[in-house]
C-alpha cells in the first residue's frame, strides 16, 4: 500500500488524503518553509473534496495534464482532470468528480500508454481483475479479465494496447497474464508449475528493462525475491535477502535506444522497501556489476530521517537521459508517509540524499488498531482463581503473524480490563486481502505454556488465512474460532495438569479488507467492537467448565 502518490511529470506533483479522507493536491515546490497550519503560514495546495476509501491514483498526460482517481464510499471509481494551464476562468481542475462506476476492491492502477489514452486496472468485488480504457474523451465499458487476487495489479505497457499484468493470487502466489486487443491470456503462476515459489507476503513490483522483465515481491520469510523473464523463459526465483515490512518499489533506468551492442548491460534497476525493525527506507541496485546489496538510503549521506514509515514509499526518477544511448542519471525523488502522519520528500542527486521535513498531514483509509480490550468471567475452571495467560495473533494476508502475550495473573469472576496490554501497532489492511485477529486464554501456572500457546496460535491463524480466504465466503469468525480451538486443545493438552487448560479461544475475522473497512465505517465513532463467549471444559476431578467472554475492538486510525 502507498499512502500518497508522487507523480512522474514535469513537476513534483503529490496527492494524498487528509484527516477527512478528502483528496488534496500540491506541487512540492509550492511548499516553502513549513506546511500550512494557520494564518500567515506558507504553501499552496488544492482541496479536491470527496470522501475516499482508497489512497489516490494518478498519471501524468502530456506536458501539463494529470488524471486523478480514487474509490468512493460506494467503491465506485471517481475521476478528475488537471491542466497546469488554467482555463479562461482561472481553473485548473475539472469541476466535479466523474463517477466511472464499478464495484472495486483495490486501489486502481492507472497508465497513459499513448497520447489521448488512459487505462485503469483494478479488482472487482469478487477479486477478479477488471479494466477500462478512455480514448479521447470516451470511456469503454468495464472489461472483466478473470482471476482471483489478493493484491492490486502491477501493469507494464508494451506499445499502445498490450499489457503484461501481475498480481498476487488467492493462494498467495504471483500470477501473470497478457492483455492484447484480441483479449486476455490465461492467468498462469509466474514461471509455471516448477518456478512459482515463493509464497508472496506483499504485492509485486515489476519493471521492464530492454527485452527483460524483472518482478519483485516480499516473501513470507520477509526477504525480497525476484525473477527475470529474458524474452523467452522465466528464470528461477532468487532471494535478495533483507527483512521487509512493505511491498517493494522498483524503477528502471534504461537507454532510449539499444542500437549499440551491449545496451542491455547499461540499464540500472533500483529497488526500495521499508526494512524492519526501524521501518526506514532501504535500497538495492542492479547494474552490469550485479546487485550492490541492501543499505539504508541514509547511508549514502545527506540528512537522516527522524520518522518511521507507515507504508511503502512512492518513488520516481526525475531526469531524462543526456543521449538516447545512455540511461538517465540516477536521480530519484522518494515520498515518505511517516507513522507520525506527515509526508516527507527525499531527493537523490546522484551522490547524496536530502530530506525536507515540511510536508502535509495525510491519512490512510485502511489503517487500523486491533485490540483485545477485556475479558469477563462467570465461571473459572479452577475452584477459585485461574492463572491466565492471554495470547493474541494478527494475520493480514500472508505477512508473518505477530503475537502478543499478557499475564493476567490470578483472576476470578468479573470483568478484567486489558487496556493496551494486548494491542497491536497500527496495521494496514489492503482492501483485497484477508485479516484475522485470534486469541486464546489458558489457565496454567507454567511459564512454558505461554511459548507453546503463541506457537500454536500463529499456526492456527496461518491455516485459517490459507483456507478461509480461498472460500471467499465473507466473515470467517466462527470457522476461525473452531479451528483455533481444535488446534489449541490438541496442541496444549500435554502441557496441562490438574485444573489447567484452555478457558477461552476465538477470533475476529474478515475475508477481505473491504469487508473490514465497511464494518468499521458503519460502527459508531469508527470503532468496531465485538464480544465472543467461550466455554472451556476439563474432565479432571474437581474442575469445572470455564465461561469467558472476550471483548475486542478494531478502530480506524485518525
Amino acid at each position: 500500500m502507498h499512502g500518497a502518490v508522487l507523480i512522474k511529470s514535469n513537476r513534483s506533483d503529490i496527492l494524498w488524503l487528509d484527516e477527512n479522507l478528502a483528496m488534496n493536491y500540491t506541487v512540492w515546490n509550492d511548499i516553502d518553509g513549513v506546511w500550512p497550519s494557520g494564518p500567515g503560514s506558507v504553501g499552496v495546495f488544492d482541496n479536491l473534496g470527496g470522501t475516499f476509501t482508497s489512497p489516490p491514483a494518478a498519471v501524468a498526460v502530456g506536458e501539463n495534464g494529470l488524471e486523478v482517481f480514487g474509490l468512493g464510499t460506494d467503491y465506485a471509481l471517481y475521476h478528475k482532470s488537471y491542466d497546469a494551464q488554467a482555463d479562461a476562468n482561472g481553473q485548473h481542475w475539472s469541476p466535479d468528480w466523474e463517477n466511472l462506476g464499478g464495484n472495486l476492491s483495490c486501489t486502481p492502477v492507472v497508465l497513459a500508454p499513448a497520447p489521448g489514452r488512459v487505462d485503469v486496472f483494478a479488482l472487482g468485488a469478487d477479486q477478479g481483475m477488471v479494466h477500462r480504457t478512455r480514448t479521447g474523451t470516451t470511456w469503454s465499458a468495464w472489461q472483466e479479465l478473470g482471476g482471483c487476487f489478493t493484491s492490486e495489479p502491477v501493469v507494464l505497457p508494451l506499445g499502445t494496447d498490450t499489457f503484461d499484468i501481475f498480481a498476487r493470487g488467492a493462494d498467495f502466489l504471483i500470477y501473470q497474464a497478457k492483455l492484447t486487443p484480441a483479449g486476455i491470456s490465461d492467468w498462469e503462476p509466474l514461471g509455471g508449475g516448477l518456478l512459482r515459489e515463493p509464497t508472496a507476503a506483499s504485492a509485486p513490483a515489476a519493471v521492464r528493462a530492454d527485452d527483460d522483465i524483472y518482478v519483485f515481491v516480499v516473501g513470507t520469510d520477509q526477504a525480497i525475491w525476484f525473477t527475470r523473464f529474458d524474452g523467452t523463459v522465466w528464470k528461477p526465483w532468487s532471494s535478495l535477502g533483507g527483512t521487509f515490512v512493505s511491498q517493494p518499489v522498483a524503477t528502471a533506468l534504461v537507454p532510449a535506444s539499444d542500437v549499440l551492442a551491449g545496451a542491455a548491460a547499461r540499464f540500472r534497476i533500483d529497488v526500495f522497501a521499508v526494512q524492519a525493525p526501524d521501518q526506514s527506507v532501504w535500497s538495492n541496485v542492479l547494474t552490469a556489476q550485479g546487485w550492490r546489496g541492501w543499505s539504508p538510503i541514509d547511508a549514502l549521506g545527506g540528512q537522516p530521517g527522524p520518522g518511521k514509515l507507515a507504508c511503502a514509499p512512492s518513488v520516481i526518477t526525475v531526469d531524462r537521459a543526456i543521449s538516447v544511448v545512455a540511461p538517465p542519471p540516477a536521480h530519484f525523488q522518494v515520498l515518505e508517509p511517516d507513522l507520525d502522519g506527515t509526508l516527507h520528500l527525499r531527493h537523490f542527486d546522484g551522490t547524496l540524499w536530502t530530506r525536507w521535513d515540511v510536508g502535509p498531514q495525510y491519512r490512510l483509509p485502511s489503517a487500523y488498531v486491533f485490540t483485545i480490550d477485556s475479558f469477563g468471567i462467570t465461571d473459572t475452571m479452577a475452584a477459585h482463581n485461574d492463572t491466565d495467560t492471554v495470547t493474541a495473533t494478527l494475520s493480514v494476508g500472508a505477512w508473518p503473524a505477530p503475537a502478543l502475550s499478557y499475564q493476567a495473573g490470578d483472576v476470578d469472576n468479573g470483568e478484567h480490563q486489558l487496556f493496551t496490554n494486548v494491542q497491536f501497532p497500527l496495521t494496514n489492511v489492503d482492501l483485497c486481502e484477508p485479516a484475522l485477529m485470534s486469541w486464546s486464554i489458558v489457565n496454567a501456572d507454567n511459564s512454558a505454556v505461554e511459548k507453546v500457546a503463541v506457537t500454536i496460535m500463529v499456526k492456527a491463524a496461518e491455516d485459517m488465512i490459507n483456507d478461509g480466504f480461498k472460500a471467499l465466503l465473507g466473515p470467517i469468525g466462527s470457522l476461525g474460532g473452531a479451528l483455533a480451538s481444535a488446534v489449541l486443545d490438541e496442541g496444549l493438552a500435554f502441557a496441562f495438569g490438574g485444573c489447567d487448560g484452555v478457558v477461552a479461544v476465538g477470533s475476529a475475522s474478515f475475508a477481505t479488507g473491504r469487508l473490514l473497512q465497511q464494518a468499521v465505517i458503519l460502527a459508531p465513532s469508527g470503532k468496531l467492537t465485538g464480544s465472543v463467549p467461550y466455554t472451556g471444559s476439563n474432565s479432571n476431578f474437581g474442575c469445572g467448565n470455564s465461561h469467558y467472554t472476550v471483548n475486542w475492538s478494531i478502530q480506524r486510525a485518525g
